[in-house]
């Protein structure tokens, strides 16, 4: 049987180059782009937290990341969330969203701030967070801003 793990990994390192990988073919190339300088130019500095999937001779296979960016002492933002397309829909974007806001409030975070893609919205209403402004397109997708307290 399958397991999931999900822990912090650092900038730079293998799993990193995993992570941009994922980060491409769930995010960029659906919508025709690639990554770009400005999609990671904050990377050295945001917080980056997996989810891998490993089978019973203990491989593991990056399957969901995200990032954290500290926007102030008591706020942050999630971004760049990516769930890879074969496990979808089997409750590991929730589990990597709740470890991501376990992160943030051990760190003393009181508010998580994103960007939702229209397609994610309702993942997040159900997860508690509430939609702050209407649709804007961002690298041609249409968002919504979001945010959750957490207490």
């Amino acid at each position: 049987m399958n397991s999931i793990s999900v822990r912090k990994i650092e900038f730079q390192s293998s799993e990193y180059a995993d992570e941009l990988k994922l980060r491409e073919r769930v995010l960029r190339l659906p919508i025709g782009l690639h990554l770009s300088l400005a999609d990671t130019e904050h990377d050295s500095t945001d917080k980056h937290i997996c989810a891998f999937l490993s089978d019973p001779n203990g491989s593991e296979t990056m399957v969901g990341c995200c990032l954290m960016r500290e926007l102030s002492k008591t706020d942050v933002k999630m971004r760049q969330v990516a769930i890879d397309s074969n496990v979808q829909g089997q409750g590991l974007g929730s589990r990597l969203v709740g470890e991501f806001e376990k992160l943030a409030r051990s760190r003393g975070y009181t508010q998580v701030f994103l960007d939702a893609r229209e397609s994610a919205i309702h993942f997040y209403l159900r997860l508690g967070y509430v939609v702050t402004s209407e649709l804007f397109t961002q690298v041609s997708v249409p968002h919504k801003k979001m945010m959750k307290k957490l207490v």
